[in-house]
């Protein structure tokens, strides 16, 4: 059984609609010529046949598009060809089709282009691959807070539990955009007994109102106690929200 065959029955399976678009040898053409409009580098984004052009193509057309796509992500050394990859890749609603093969993109979380990292640690968060836990793990210890905040995302989409007391330890960083993405990693990964820990975040009121908002998430996530806390209530005088995160916490210690 080829290759090919093989990931036309996966497609079947997980991805049927697309499939159909697999099967269409005029849309096969147009997706290699998609992907070779995409890595050229004399190709502008914005042109009528333009990068912008081959990457909307690609994203409607994904059972077609997807391996060819991932055939070029591992043949290619060029990091700015690997970017534009991931680029297209990341418009993809839906990856089932390259879900079974997600562990084998784990390696592009250490890729030494920060562009190539960033992308791809993304992916890696929305395939749920198991095998980048661990290297997004050693970079929550990161020294760029961009990329601590997005390995706290994708841990939390990953839902390992070996990552709980990685993501913990980030709801202390200086960065707040980075304590923020710990908190919603804390409500995605649901990790248990950790209530002291967001109580204590909580009554540190962080001066950034986004970042409170993922502690209450965060907090009700685990307790399953709400704040009542409404969205005009976020967007008035804190003291509103602050009585009823005080008001929470005093119920909830």
């Amino acid at each position: 059984m080829t290759r090919k065959t093989v990931l036309s029955i996966i497609a079947a399976v997980l991805f049927p609609m697309a499939a159909l678009y697999a099967a269409d040898d005029n849309t096969d053409a147009k997706v290699a010529e998609s992907i070779k409009q995409l890595v050229d580098p004399n190709v502008s984004y914005i042109a009528p046949n333009g990068k912008k052009a081959a990457i909307t193509f690609l994203a409607q057309n994904p059972g077609a598009a997807a391996i060819p796509l991932v055939d070029k992500l591992e043949a290619s050394k060029d990091p700015q060809e690997r970017l534009w990859v991931l680029l297209a890749l990341a418009e993809f609603k839906d990856l089932s089709l390259l879900e079974p093969i997600a562990d084998k993109f784990a390696a592009l979380v250490d890729d030494g282009n920060f562009g190539v990292q960033y992308w791809g640690i993304k992916l890696v968060g929305r395939l749920k691959a198991k095998d980048a836990v661990k290297p997004l793990i050693a970079l929550t210890e990161s020294k760029d807070y961009i990329t601590r905040r997005e390995a706290a995302l994708a841990l939390g989409q990953i839902k390992d539990p070996a990552a709980n007391q990685a993501v913990l330890k980030l709801l202390k960083d200086a960065e707040p955009t980075v304590r923020a993405a710990a908190a919603d990693a804390i409500a995605a990964l649901e990790i248990a007994g950790v209530k002291a820990q967001v109580i204590q975040a909580l009554q540190a009121k962080d001066e950034k109102v986004f970042v409170m908002k993922s502690l209450v998430a965060a907090a009700e996530k685990v307790t399953g106690e709400p704040f009542g806390i409404t969205a005009n209530e976020w967007t008035g005088h804190p003291s509103v929200w602050q009585k009823k995160v005080d008001a929470w916490i005093k119920k909830n210690k």
